[in-house]
């Protein structure tokens, strides 16, 4: 996928080869190697335009820095409330269900999750602790 200048696509690249879900620093400390006169604002707007054509999502949590992540079709993500890691998963979406839920307050054309929880290493980091404790 080409999408204007050489700096957007780099960007565009360096998200399809990453799945650790980078912040915007990362994203920009990543594009740096290739383009060292690159602005962080330049990295800033560029993300904001390919999330805004569907290239990339943006994921938010209240309190954390947003993440990106190049759109492979549909798929959610897991947060770890301790770490910040983010990972993958499926979903199946059932719409009907979720509409009954959200009632007449909206008409849901489609959903993204982000579900917050403790990854694995993270508890047994923990499980740890407490054993030595």
């Amino acid at each position: 996928m080409r999408c204007g200048s050489e700096q957007r696509n780099y960007i565009i690249e360096y998200m399809r080869s990453n799945y650790s879900h980078p912040t915007a620093y990362e994203i920009y400390d990543g594009v740096r190697k290739k383009f060292p006169k690159i602005s962080l604002g330049t990295v800033y707007r560029n993300l904001e335009y390919l999330t805004e054509n569907n290239v990339i999502k943006k994921i938010r949590k209240a309190g954390t820095t947003d993440r990106f992540d190049f759109v492979r079709g549909r798929h959610n993500h897991a947060m770890c409330s301790v770490c910040g890691a983010i990972t993958d998963f499926d979903f199946p979406l059932d719409k009907s269900k979720l509409q009954t839920a959200v009632g007449d307050k909206i008409t849901i054309s489609d959903a993204d999750f982000l579900v917050v929880g403790i990854c694995a290493e993270c508890r047994a980091k923990r499980e740890n602790q407490l054993n030595k404790e």
